[in-house]
C-alpha cells in the first residue's frame, strides 16, 4: 500500500514537473512571467514588450539597462531564434541573434584602482555555444557629457564558442569610413593560442580608399602581427611582440615601395623606403 502511496505521488509530482516545464518554456504567459523575475532579479533592467517562447526563440522590445555604476545600454529590439533542445547534444544552437539600435551611455563614475596582481580572464564552457548569424546594426556611443556617435553601421558574424576556444567563422563591420573583415580562433585559457586574419578597407578623405591584409598568430609568450598595405602606401608591417604580460618587448619592421615623406607629412621633402624601430 505505502509502495503504491509513493509511486503516485511520484507521478503527480512528475506530471506536476513536466506541465510546469512545458508551461514555462513553451507558452506566451511563461515567457511574461520569466522576463518579470529577470527584471525583479536584475537590477537596473526594464523590458518594454516581450514575445514568442523560450523553448525556440523571442522578440525583445524597448530594452534598457541602467546599473547603479558603469555604462547604460538601450536597445531598440532583440530579435532571437535557437533550439532548446540542443542543449542535451552538448552544444547550444542560435539560429540567430539580431540586436537594433544599440545605445551604449557612459556615465561619469569614480575611478577605482586595478589590483596589480590580476587574475587573466579564463574561459571553460561546460556547453559549447554556435551563434550561426550574430547581427548588430546601428551601435552609437555617447561620451559622458558628449554627443552620440556613431561605432558602426552594422556588424554580421557566424562564431563558435568550444569550451576556452572562440571560432569566428565570419565577421564583417561596417561603417560610413571602413569596412573590416575577421576570421579564425583565440583560446581563452593558457597562452591564449591565437590564429586571426583580418581585412581592412579605409576611405580616407586625402588618401583615398587603403586596403590592409594581415595575420595575426602566436600566443602570449610571442605574437606577430604580418599586415600588408595597398596604395599609397605599399608595404609591409611585421610587428613581433614577446612576454606579453611579464616584461613586454616589440620589434616594428616596415618595408615597402619608396614613398616620399610630403605623403606623410606636410611640407616634407625627401623618400622613405624602408625602417625598423623596437623597444
Amino acid at each position: 500500500m505505502k509502495r503504491r502511496l509513493v509511486a503516485i505521488i511520484s507521478a503527480l509530482l512528475l506530471s506536476a514537473l513536466v506541465v510546469a516545464g512545458y508551461w514555462l518554456l513553451a507558452t506566451q504567459s511563461g515567457l511574461q512571467t520569466s522576463i518579470k523575475f529577470t527584471q525583479k532579479a536584475v537590477d537596473g533592467l526594464q523590458i518594454g514588450k516581450a514575445n514568442g517562447r523560450l523553448y525556440d526563440g523571442l522578440i525583445l522590445k524597448d530594452i534598457r539597462y541602467a546599473p547603479a555604476a558603469g555604462p547604460q545600454i538601450e536597445i531598440g529590439e532583440i530579435d532571437g531564434r535557437w533550439q532548446l533542445w540542443s542543449i542535451l547534444t552538448g552544444r547550444f544552437m542560435v539560429s540567430q541573434l539580431h540586436i537594433s539600435k544599440l545605445q551604449i551611455n557612459l556615465i561619469d563614475t569614480k575611478d577605482e584602482p586595478v589590483p596589480d596582481n590580476q587574475e587573466r580572464f579564463q574561459l571553460a564552457l561546460p556547453v559549447g555555444l554556435h551563434i550561426r548569424s550574430l547581427r548588430i546594426s546601428d551601435a552609437r556611443l555617447t561620451p559622458t557629457n558628449g554627443d552620440s556617435q556613431l561605432l558602426f553601421d552594422r556588424l554580421d558574424s557566424a562564431l563558435r564558442l568550444s569550451h576556452d576556444r572562440l571560432t569566428l567563422s565570419s565577421f564583417n563591420l561596417i561603417r560610413p569610413d571602413l569596412a573590416a573583415t575577421l576570421v579564425g580562433d583565440v583560446q581563452f585559457s593558457g597562452d591564449y593560442r591565437t590564429n586571426l586574419n583580418y581585412g581592412l578597407n579605409i576611405n580616407h578623405p586625402q588618401w583615398g580608399a587603403i586596403n590592409a591584409t594581415a595575420t595575426i598568430s602566436g600566443d602570449l609568450q610571442k605574437m606577430t602581427l604580418r599586415q600588408q598595405l595597398g596604395e599609397p602606401f605599399a608595404s609591409e608591417q611585421i610587428i613581433t611582440m614577446s612576454n606579453l604580460l611579464d616584461d613586454p618587448k616589440w620589434r616594428l619592421l616596415v618595408e615597402g615601395e619608396s614613398w616620399t615623406l610630403g605623403q606623410l607629412i606636410d611640407g616634407q621633402a625627401g623618400h622613405l623606403e624602408k625602417f625598423s624601430v623596437s623597444g
